[in-house]
């Protein structure tokens, strides 16, 4: 995983007025904790947390923060607010990292492929589990997870257990919470009954019985956890 050099600036100002001072001046406020120093205030440029978001290992990118008159620090970005109308940086909090010491991360959750319930049922799929927890050394923490679902069919079903993940890498979520394509007819416990289709029917023009008729079958591809 890229490291990604982050500058910082120790802030002695605190409180509302100062942060609004220090985003009008084209900063972001922010907070450095964790580990065995103090927290300590900084300031940070946007453009900087951008870059780290952007990233492909995004917010769990591994940081070298640089604290002008404090030194260097690893750390990732554990969370920032931003502003729902001007969509901008409010504020940032860095959490400081060892590389030989585990830490907990939440990381995405990407289905590989084409299921088989969807190119061959036409049924939909849907990522209901779209992030998992993990745990483990900071320099082994993957991108994302991939789920191979090309042969998930109707009630076929893939759990967590059976992740591809590395060795270094511990699951911390349920063994047997999981992903499952199902029938809409059978999470509801019963068969959904064949639908007709008024639309699809002809009838010849005496008016008798019509001839032929479509049946569609109301079928839903799902994941579930």
């Amino acid at each position: 995983m890229a490291e990604i050099v982050v500058n910082a600036k120790d802030r002695t100002g605190r409180g509302k007025n100062a942060a609004r001072r220090l985003r009008r001046q084209g900063f972001v406020p922010g907070v450095v904790y964790g580990g065995n120093g103090d927290n300590i205030a900084v300031s940070v440029d946007p453009k900087a947390l951008q870059r780290v978001l952007r990233s492909e290992a995004g917010r769990n990118a591994i940081l070298k923060l640089d604290i002008t008159g404090k030194g260097a620090t690893n750390a990732i970005l554990k969370s920032w607010q931003v502003d729902p109308i001007k969509d901008s940086f409010l504020h940032a909090d860095f959490y400081r990292i060892a590389m030989d010491v585990a830490i907990r991360v939440t990381v995405p959750v990407v289905a590989k492929g084409e299921a088989r319930g969807v190119k061959v049922d036409a049924g939909i799929l849907e990522m209901v589990l779209r992030e998992i927890e993990l745990e483990c050394l900071p320099g082994d923490i993957p991108e994302r997870i991939e789920v191979d679902v090309t042969d998930l069919g109707i009630n076929g079903a893939a759990r967590v257990s059976d992740l591809l993940v590395s060795a270094k890498v511990k699951v911390l979520q349920a063994p047997d919470l999981g992903f499952r394509i199902s029938d809409l007819g059978d999470r509801e416990g019963k068969r959904v009954p064949q639908i007709r289709n008024p639309k699809s029917e002809i009838r010849n023009l005496s008016g008798s019985s019509s001839v032929s008729a479509t049946q569609a079958k109301n079928t839903r591809t799902l994941i579930t956890t």
